[in-house]
């Protein structure tokens, strides 16, 4: 019995030499904007881990600017303004010097959620701008189109809740929005600028129309 009270022992002590703690991933700095897209909805406030964010409230369609925040797993959410009941929120996990948006939107059964999209912040060639288009009309259950005006399509199909990938263009670019069913679908410009980059994501209050928005990005 003694002797094997020692090698129980010694397995003991080989195996604790042997786990190693894991690594602390490092934190930092990190960038997070909210964007308030669900319509019907009161002005909303902003929560990180339980906290408020921000002493301002948004209203439909409007926006924060990038705020700063520690990386790494947090949790997002919006709530009416002055109450702490969510909404809508999300887990996500980000790293240090990480740019992020979080859009509040109305899925196609038209409940409230939140969903976190990676900002790329590399700036586009010289001479040139850089975008990319998000579908965020909840009655709209059909594939969206994006072409420059008197050029080529940019984004063949876009369903609802994707974003494209960024596109370089030149100074000045306009577009227009197109689907199947779509009656009104406003010329976009954003005033490109070169150097800058923009996202723009469409809403809509039926499944006849885009609406766009814009947030510029840097």
């Amino acid at each position: 019995m003694k002797r094997l009270f020692f090698v129980a022992l010694g397995f003991t002590l080989l195996f604790a030499s042997c786990v190693k703690k894991p690594d602390e991933v490092p934190t930092g700095e990190a960038k997070v904007r909210f964007v308030n897209a669900a319509s019907g909805t009161e002005a909303q406030d902003m929560y990180i881990n339980g906290g408020r964010f921000l002493t301002q409230s948004i209203t439909y369609r409007n926006f924060t600017p990038y705020l700063g925040y520690n990386s790494g797993f947090n949790f997002f959410a919006f709530t009416n303004t002055n109450t702490e009941v969510v909404n809508s929120g999300v887990d996500y996990a980000s790293a240090i010097d990480s740019y992020t948006t979080i859009f509040q939107y109305r899925n196609l059964n038209k409940a409230i959620i939140a969903d976190p999209i990676p900002d790329d912040m590399t700036l586009p060639p010289n001479g040139k701008a850089r975008v990319r288009f998000i579908h965020l009309n909840h009655f709209l259950n059909n594939y969206m189109r994006v072409t420059a005006v008197g050029g080529a399509e940019i984004v063949p199909a876009l369903s609802f809740r994707s974003a494209s990938k960024y596109f370089d263009i030149d100074p000045g670019t306009k577009f227009i929005a197109s689907g199947t069913g779509i009656t009104n679908a406003p010329e976009v410009n954003i005033n490109a600028v070169a150097g800058k980059i923009y996202t723009v994501w469409f809403s809509g209050e039926t499944e006849m129309e885009l609406i766009p928005n814009l947030l510029i990005q840097n």
